[in-house]
């Protein structure tokens, strides 16, 4: 089984960002769902939805970006297009 590489290191990158950023975006969160509710599990769920918001939103961004081909083949397009008028 063959993973490419560049594939590998997104989902590692986005897994990391959202482990920090869902850190510090749950932080409030969380101390805010203990201080309403009080149950300190609270806390943990806050944050781990927050993790989750963080990785799924990086996700998206990186599903909706541009390839490099396709910025590639867009580019000979345009050239081809220029060369044609």
């Amino acid at each position: 089984m063959h993973i490419d590489s560049r594939l590998l290191f997104g989902w590692s990158r986005d897994l990391a960002l959202a482990y920090a950023g869902g850190l510090v975006l749950g932080a409030p969160l969380a101390l805010a769902a203990v201080w309403i509710t009080g149950a300190e599990v609270a806390a943990t769920v806050a944050l781990v939805l927050s993790m989750a918001g963080v990785f799924v939103a990086l996700r998206r961004a990186a599903a909706s970006a541009p390839v490099a081909t396709d910025v590639r083949d867009a580019a000979v397009a345009r050239t081809v297009q220029r060369r044609v008028a």
